[in-house]
């Protein structure tokens, strides 16, 4: 007997490339998340200078970079296909 969830599934296929991708996506989203979580500290229980803090901001600082040299990468090798 096969249960309700196989009648039902569908397989959902998705093509290598864009398979490969979903990592890279997933780092440009990184900033993003620190952003919004720099947002929600209470200065009052992590002030600025404690390590907390710090961290986080080295955290966005150093994520920002990454996205900043894929962001190049992405657009050098559309202009290379481009022309």
């Amino acid at each position: 007997m096969q249960h309700a969830f196989f009648h039902r599934s569908k397989v959902k296929t998705v093509d290598l490339a864009s398979f490969l991708i979903q990592p890279v996506q997933r780092v440009l989203k990184y900033p993003l998340f620190l952003h919004e979580l720099l947002k929600l500290i209470d200065p009052m229980e992590q002030p600025a200078d404690s390590t907390y803090y710090r961290d986080l901001m080295a955290a966005l600082k150093l994520m920002e970079h990454v996205a900043r040299l894929i962001n190049e990468e992405t657009r050098k090798k559309d202009l290379s296909i481009t022309f």
